[in-house]
């Protein structure tokens, strides 16, 4: 794991969220921190800090919360990191929790908590916006620019939900498919297509293309 340290925010940066929603998210911690280590990895990510509304007492010396802490009052999550693309800064406070997790071999379990559903839905941005690259509409990681130039920090974005996200894809294909019979391939074709015509290299719209990494996020977790 790159090394990351855990911090107590002061303020929310941000006009919290009113009506935050539970995510559908049902990993693991352990899979949210792994999948969060290959994005910051793939950025050659260094200093990172996520900061949460945590007390100092219930962050350990090594800087991770302890196994006891107790679940911050606000959920709400930053996470900064010097990386290629020069300083990037992400944050939200869009859910209140997330899905069931079961425990060790299926034997009781815990709701995901509010602060690791927001910090795995900014794993799930970055994840997204490496997507940029794979589908060729980026080749210098033109897709950070926007969160480079604002170092006061810029949420991912809105709650959404499954259904939102899957309208939002859609309106790029034009082929009405029933969200049952979706299949990660399918997300994938509907992310490449709308990618292209929202990024703003493309002449599109940088905020239309932050909703369109948005729900390709969420629906890549939720279709599997």
């Amino acid at each position: 794991m790159i090394e990351v340290r855990f911090r107590p925010f002061t303020t929310w940066p941000q006009v919290e969220t009113r009506d935050r929603k539970r995510a559908l998210f049902h990993a693991s911690w352990s899979s949210t921190l792994a999948g969060l280590n290959a994005e910051l990895r793939a950025l050659d990510a260094k200093d990172v800090v996520i900061e949460t509304a945590h007390t100092q007492r219930d962050i350990r010396n090594d800087g991770w919360p302890r196994s006891d802490a107790r679940v911050p009052p606000m959920p709400g999550v930053i996470l900064s990191f010097g990386s290629k693309h020069g300083p990037l800064r992400y944050l939200t406070d869009a859910f209140s929790q997330g899905g069931y997790q079961r425990g060790s071999g299926g034997i009781g379990g815990s709701w995901m908590p509010g602060w690791q559903a927001n910090l795995r839905a900014i794993a799930l941005g970055l994840e997204a916006l490496r997507a940029v690259d794979r589908y060729g509409v980026s080749r210098r990681g033109e897709q950070y620019r926007g969160w480079n130039e604002l170092p006061s920090g810029i949420e991912m974005g809105p709650a959404m939900t499954i259904e939102e996200a899957a309208t939002i894809l859609e309106g790029y294909w034009g082929v009405m498919v029933p969200l049952p019979d979706w299949t990660p391939e399918h997300v994938e074709d509907l992310y490449r297509r709308a990618a292209k015509e929202t990024h703003p290299d493309t002449g599109g719209d940088p905020d239309e293309f932050r909703r369109v990494a948005t729900a390709h996020a969420l629906l890549k977790d939720y279709v599997r």
